[in-house]
Parts: C-alpha cells; structure tokens; sequence
C-alpha cells in the first residue's frame, strides 16, 4: 500500500495480525489466534530492533498490569482473576505489537487494514450464528441474546474503528489506493446506520455519525471544489433518500431506545454498584475480573473507569485516566504547535475512546483496546517524521 517496500520479517509480522484480526471470530480459531499467533508476533517483535516501550501511552499500560498482577494476590476469587489476567495479557501482548510494527509509517495502512478485518469477522460471526435470523429491527437488538456469544453494542464499536481505520488509510497511502480509500470512507456512513439499526447502540447517533462529519469537513476545506460536490451528493441523497431512512428509524428500535430517559438507563445501577464495591475496597479492589461476583446485578458494570476501581483498586483507574490523559493533551499540544489537521482526527479519536470508556470495558477487550494504541503510535511516528526529523533537517 506504501511506496516503501517490506522486509520479510515485516511481511511476516503483517500477515500474522491480518490472519488473526480476519480468524479473531472463528469459534474454531479464536484459541490459536489468542494462544499462538498473537503470541509468536510478539516473540519476533520483542527480539526486534524498535521498541513499543517508545510510546509513553505503552509505559501507562505496562504499568496497569504490573498494578493488576499486584492486585491478583488480594483476589477473592482467583480462578476468575486468572481468566481475567489472561485477557489483559492478549491486551499487552497485541498492543506491543502494534506498537513496534507501526513504528514506520509506510506500516500503518496494513494495520489499519487489520481493523477492517476484524470489522467484517464480527460480521460473520453475526451470520454463521443466526443473529439475523428471525430478526426484526423494529423490536429487537441483534446479539441481544445471552447465548449468542456477543455483547450487543459490539458491532457498534467495531464500526467505529471500521471508521477511522478507513480514513487513516486515505491519510497514509498514495496514488490510486489513497483515492480508492477515500472514496470507500463514504460506505462507511450507510453501514454505521445500517449497524446502529440492528444494534440499537445510540452512541451511533450522537458519537458516530457527528464524528463522520467532522472528518469530512477536516479532510475537504469547506471553500473546495470536492467539498462543494460532496455537499451537493449529501442534498441529493437527503432529498431521496431522507423520508425513507426517516420512516425507518422512527419505527426501529434505536429511536425507541434514544427516546428513553437517561434516569431509567440500568448503566447507571451498574455504575454506583460498582463504585460503591471499589469505595469499600479502594486500593486493591476486589481482584482482577472479580467484580461480576460481587455485583448485584452479577454482571460488569459496562464501564472502564468503575470496573478497574471495583477490580484492582483506585491506583488501577488513576494509571488508565493518566494515560488517556497523556494522549488528548500530546494531540493538542501538536496540533497547537504544528496546525496540522491530522492531530485534531487523532484528538477527536481520543476524546470518542474516553467516552466510550465509560460505556464499556475497554482495557480487557483485546482488539479494541490496541487499537488506542495504533493510533497513538500513529500519533507519534507521524509527528517525529514529519516535524521533528525534517525540522532537524532543515537546521
């Protein structure tokens, strides 16, 4: 996809994260993606030249699981502690290799490609499973079943990634496939829509489809000629298409879902549960991935920041607000500093992730937690060779 060619060691690296983001929902293959091929890319990327320990945002993460490996030690329920630390292992060990394999930009792309993967390995997973069959968006959510293997907001989440895995791929490619790439970029506004109908995840109204606008509007100046035409497309297909897509979401389950009052959300429940248990243990919580037996609601609590206080304690939660932190403030820092737009797309990502966070477990999730590290490392890569190695250059 670059115009710089790859080493053999990186041709390997990169077909074996692609073959586990395109495996990562095979029920058959989800044990060898997880317990060997994620492991051997880290073999070969810690016996390597770069370093994922480069990135600040990385030193954050070390430093969580170093805290929750303490924690597992004070855990009242060990054999659910394991199977939690095991999960954060596959976290650490994907996020190391991303972060040494995007240590080159001509790199990215096929990472980003990785996402894209996995976005359709969840879709899939959707059909091979019957999520669909039967299915009816005006009363249902897909994978709203406790068997289905899949959390309903899942796909969801992928979509986002699907998003801006897209449009970094426009940003880090040349020629024919950058403008193949930018042109897919506006496939992914029906397919967000599409998603957010079967999951009934309102996040895809107020985070997802703003945010696909204000990428638009960063890439295309609002006095340029493809801005003009794409504005005179959006006009076009709103006169269309817009009472078609009106009536549809007015009868699906999404509207009825946005409709409810925030005071009657459960989340809520599970949020002060799960403060309420971190308070009464607030320097080791309960153990690594423990919280579920202790809820009154026996579940996790869909929410980063209380689930890691209720696990492993306030220190836990203090080190992963910290890291995210860390980044949004690098982005405006750099943004500030150089006026480049791509720092204001990397801003925007951290500030959705952080939200996000508080609406789901990330930092257990494996593929969705490397991908913040991706991009930070997209962040820092991009700034080091474009400012900082040209600046010196220059000099």
């Amino acid at each position: 996809m670059n115009q710089i060619a790859l080493s053999k060691k990186e041709k390997l690296l990169i077909g074996l994260l692609l073959s586990a983001a395109l495996f990562s929902r095979m029920d058959q293959l989800t044990s060898v993606v997880v317990f060997g091929v994620i492991p051997l890319a880290f073999i070969i990327c810690f016996f390597g030249k770069e370093r994922a320990t480069d990135n600040k945002c990385f030193k954050f993460l070390s430093a969580i699981l170093t805290w929750t490996l303490f924690t597992y030690f004070f855990s009242t329920y060990p054999e659910l502690s394991i199977t939690h630390l095991k999960k954060l292992l596959g976290t650490f060990l994907l996020s190391y290799c991303f972060c040494t394999i995007g240590s080159r930009q001509n790199k990215l792309s096929y990472l980003y490609l990785a996402y894209i993967f996995v976005f359709f390995a969840v879709i899939q997973y959707i059909f091979s499973h019957g999520l669909l069959n039967n299915f009816d968006y005006t009363s249902d959510r897909i994978a709203s079943a406790e068997d289905s293997g899949m959390n309903a907001n899942e796909p969801a989440y992928y979509s986002f990634f699907l998003v801006f895995s897209t449009f970094l791929i426009g940003e880090t490619t040349i020629g024919k496939v950058k403008k193949i790439c930018r042109y897919a970029f506006f496939l992914t506004i029906p397919i967000s829509f599409a998603i957010a109908l079967l999951t009934g995840a309102r996040q895809t109204l107020v985070i997802l489809l703003p945010s696909l606008l204000f990428l638009i509007i960063l890439r295309y100046s609002f006095n340029s000629k493809k801005f003009n035409k794409i504005f005179v497309a959006f006009i076009i297909a709103i006169a269309c298409l817009g009472p078609k897509i009106i009536d549809i979401y007015g009868t699906s389950t999404l509207a009825s879902r946005a409709d409810r009052d925030v005071k009657d959300d459960t989340r809520i429940e599970l949020l002060k549960d799960a403060v309420d248990v971190g308070l009464a243990h607030p320097i080791v919580g309960v153990g690594p991935g423990c919280y579920v037996q202790w809820s009154k609601f026996y579940g996790f609590s869909h929410c980063s920041y209380t689930e890691l206080f209720a696990n492993s304690g306030a220190p836990a939660v203090i080190l992963y607000i910290l890291m995210l932190t860390f980044y949004l403030r690098t982005q405006f820092k750099r943004y500030r500093i150089t006026r480049d737009r791509l720092f204001l797309v990397f801003l925007l990502f951290g500030f959705i992730f952080t939200v996000y966070n508080m609406f789901y477990v990330f930092y257990q999730a494996l593929w969705m937690m490397a991908f913040f590290f991706l991009i930070s490392m997209h962040s820092d890569i991009y700034y080091k060779e474009k400012y900082i190695i040209n600046e010196n250059y220059r000099q």
